[in-house]
């Protein structure tokens, strides 16, 4: 399907849908907790279960249990969230999680099981086009809705959506995505965003890694890198808020305080990279910097931000 930025400006023009009464989150990290602190204020019921039952014991006590009294609930199934929601969002940490849930849960193999029947499922997993056509094919088989949906970090520091799948889900996720201050544009079928945000990752990666040969540079020369960070300050076409957040946590040693872990990123540019073997795209940059981060992993910093890339460059 052949689109220009225009069609999907007019293609997300708000349709007021009847809005969910309950939400679904199965799988819990840093990303889907905002999402489910967001639902909440505003409003939403919100029923989560996870693989790693303390993430939902924190995501409770981290919220406040006074402050959302009977709006959030930790369910004891995967199945039992998508019983009791509208329309679920899977936020788990791949593909073949995300198959296999689905495969247990939903009923795929019992001709009569209709749990899925008239549900919405958001695929909110890093996940590449043909995995998600699969899963499009395992939803409705099943009588359900899917829509793949990619989070995506904006110029002014909030989330972009980018989204392909079932149309009428995506204008009744309208309303979702409003509430919790997100912006969410429409791609159209499904494996198009998937594409798009691996790119973008593609570029991120590049982009870190570009920044932290800078900074080992600067340092092995004699330049501190405070004072590269201030000339980095000011030339401003050299900026970006999402450099200049990385290259103040590099210069602060701050990868503790993970926006996406540097574990993330590289399952991500291995997905990038299987794909581009398929359609037969050589994606050099992507399977280089895969190495570096494997690399990076193996000496503990997997669960860091993406920006301990920097320890790599000693």
């Amino acid at each position: 399907m052949d689109m220009n930025v225009g069609d999907f400006k007019n293609q997300y023009e708000p349709k007021h849908a009847t809005p969910p009464k309950a939400i679904g989150v199965i799988g819990i990290g840093v990303m889907s907790g905002e999402l489910v602190k967001n639902l909440i204020k505003s409003g939403y019921n919100v029923n989560i279960w996870s693989r790693n039952g303390q993430k939902c014991e924190f995501l409770h006590t981290n919220l406040g249990h006074n402050m959302f009294a009977g709006k959030l609930k930790t369910l004891l199934s995967a199945r039992a969230v998508l019983k009791n929601s509208d329309i679920v969002f899977n936020c788990v940490s791949d593909h073949i999680v995300s198959k296999k849930i689905i495969r247990t849960n939903f009923g795929l193999n019992n001709a009569s099981d209709t749990i899925l029947q008239g549900k919405g499922f958001i695929e909110m997993t890093p996940i590449e086009p043909t995995a998600s056509l699969e899963i499009k094919e395992m939803i409705e088989m099943k009588g359900g809705k899917y829509l793949e949906a990619q989070a995506q970090t904006n110029k002014l520091g909030g989330i972009l959506i980018l989204t392909g799948g079932n149309k009428s889900l995506f204008d009744t996720c309208n309303s979702c995505f409003e509430a919790i201050g997100y912006d969410a544009l429409y791609y159209g079928e499904v494996g198009h965003a998937t594409i798009i945000n691996l790119i973008i990752q593609q570029l991120k990666a590049v982009c870190i890694a570009a920044l932290s040969e800078g900074f080992a540079f600067a340092h092995e020369c004699g330049i501190k890198e405070e004072d590269f960070l201030q000339i980095m300050e000011s030339i401003t076409d050299t900026q970006s808020k999402y450099l200049m957040d990385k290259a103040n946590m590099i210069v602060k040693k701050s990868y503790t305080n993970v926006q996406q872990s540097l574990s993330n990123m590289h399952k991500q540019l291995t997905v990038a990279s299987d794909v581009s073997r398929e359609v037969v795209q050589p994606m050099f940059l992507a399977s280089s910097l895969s190495e570096i981060m494997k690399s990076c992993q193996r000496t503990g910093y997997g669960n860091h931000d993406v920006s301990a890339i920097r320890q790599y460059y000693h």
